[in-house]
């Protein structure tokens, strides 16, 4: 290996950033796991925590390695991993700033890697049989003695800090799952259970896991705790499981519509008076700020209600700025150029505004879709107005000098 390959392996954040992705994946196990009542929860009590119905709360933490063994396997969680006695560690923190938690969690510890001659699983294995928290308090102050590592000692030194009583109420609620890999494979293998069709497998998985995780991205960026229930996943996620059967029209529902106070201070209405589409008297400001708040609300009540999912909104969002965007780019390509030879908005004024009521002409034909369901020209027409009055888009050559700093 040379050097500069040196480097780069250091400064590499594949391992770190595969090992996320395996928590993500872990979560999305404990998701399709739940039942009436349940709860995950992503990076708030624990790395995952499940909350029961019945009120119990299992603390998750989650290892993953790359390294792997002379058969090609992951290499084993051994009786000194450093990724073993920092969670316990980390638990026995916990215990002590809160001791009842020992009353209602259970502790899990989840990873790739293989078991094999792990002397502290062995001891744990015995005291779930034999109850004899004794002889694994033994075993571990050994384990403490033997190792050498100065920070291994520090967090065996801390979990025995516990004392008795306590590391025996740890122990009876401690799991430690080894071998958990091909986790792709056991969701898509959940998801075949579930629809008993091979065909949709990936379509679903995939879907579901683009909206959950542009969900928990949104959701933490918010500074949000992104947790789920089943009731939760159901509305939001409910939708994933309908790939490849027939879709669902969007529903029609009552939107109550509240005009504002002043119709001419809309930004969108300003853009479409300067254009010369429409004069502070106008009768039309009156149906077209309706067609505006009629779509907007709409298209809210859709994502409050989660009939659409995230993924189709941003595909719908993005499709219908860039029709806008393809349009305007194609009518002003002649006043760009007039404007880069040293000719001024201003004397081209009238020439601008002709080519904004085409523009607005042409977009009022457009329909826009939401997972191939097409909206309709009211709906449309709405939506395009909603975004010149954010704005996110303009008529008039110069829209964002006019406006966007508004």
């Amino acid at each position: 290996m040379s050097n500069l390959e040196k480097i780069q392996e250091q400064t590499s954040a594949g391992p770190i950033a595969i090992a996320f992705d395996y928590q993500f994946y872990c979560f999305i196990v404990a998701a399709l796991e739940m039942k009436t009542g349940d709860k995950v929860g992503f990076e708030v009590k624990d790395d995952i925590h499940i909350e029961k119905a019945n009120g119990k709360i299992i603390l998750q933490q989650l290892k993953h390695t790359v390294s792997k063994d002379s058969k090609g396997n992951p290499s084993n969680l051994t009786t000194l991993d450093s990724d073993l006695w920092k969670t316990l560690s980390r638990w026995a923190d916990m215990i002590k700033a809160q001791q009842s938690i020992l009353d209602n969690h259970a502790f899990c510890l989840v990873t790739n890697k293989g078991e094999k001659n792990n002397e502290f699983i062995a001891a744990l294995d015995l005291f779930k049989s034999d109850g004899k928290s004794s002889d694994v308090i033994e075993k571990i102050e050994k384990l403490k003695n033997a190792t050498t590592d100065k920070e291994l000692k520090v967090y065996i030194k801390n979990f025995l800090s516990l004392g008795k009583k306590r590391i025996t109420s740890f122990l009876t609620n401690l799991i430690i799952e080894t071998n958990n890999d091909n986790i792709i494979r056991r969701i898509k293998q959940m998801l075949k259970e579930r629809h008993y069709n091979d065909t949709i497998v990936d379509l679903i998985y995939n879907s579901l896991y683009s909206n959950i995780s542009a969900d928990k991205y949104l959701e933490i960026k918010e500074g949000n705790k992104f947790e789920i229930s089943l009731s939760d996943f159901s509305k939001r996620y409910g939708k994933c499981f309908q790939q490849g059967w027939d879709k669902q029209k969007l529903p029609k529902r009552e939107i109550q519509i509240t005009p504002p106070t002043n119709l001419t201070e809309q930004i969108f209405i300003k853009q479409l008076i300067d254009i010369g589409e429409l004069d502070a008297n106008s009768k039309e400001i009156i149906s077209f700020t309706a067609q505006m708040l009629e779509a907007t609300n709409r298209l809210q009540n859709w994502i409050d209600n989660y009939d659409i999912l995230t993924t189709d909104l941003n595909m719908f969002k993005e499709d219908s700025h860039l029709q806008w965007e393809n349009e305007f780019k194609s009518k002003y390509r002649s006043i760009k150029n007039k404007i880069n030879t040293g000719d001024t908005v201003t004397n081209l004024e009238s020439e601008i505004k002709a080519l904004a009521l085409d523009l607005l002409d042409h977009m009022r034909k457009q329909t826009v879709s939401i997972d191939n369901e097409n909206l309709g020209t009211k709906f449309s027409n709405g939506y395009y107005y909603s975004l010149s009055n954010e704005p996110k888009i303009g008529w008039h050559f110069d829209w964002e000098n006019k406006y966007k700093t508004a």
